[in-house]
């Protein structure tokens, strides 16, 4: 998908083949690639589960981690149900 992006913004604005301006096809193909791909991660994602992106956690020092942890905890706890 990236490469076929790339090719349609370099087709437009450099003129590299005589007659050939942009990928046609790029803009549907890239919009259905970007549902697919949501649809996909939310049916792979198993119930009642979430995807956890850890990136922020690796910056944050140990002492503030269980702060940024409780979130995760108060939606385990009875209270919240």
């Amino acid at each position: 998908m990236m490469l076929v992006i790339c090719a349609d913004v370099l087709l437009r604005n450099v003129r590299l083949i005589p007659g050939v301006y942009s990928v046609a096809w790029a803009n549907e193909v890239t919009e259905y690639m970007l549902y697919l791909i949501t649809l996909l991660v939310a049916l792979a994602a198993a119930p009642r589960q979430h995807i956890r992106i850890d990136i922020l956690l690796r910056v944050i020092p140990r002492s503030s981690r269980g702060t940024a942890n409780g979130c995760r905890t108060c939606a385990r706890s009875p209270a919240a149900s």
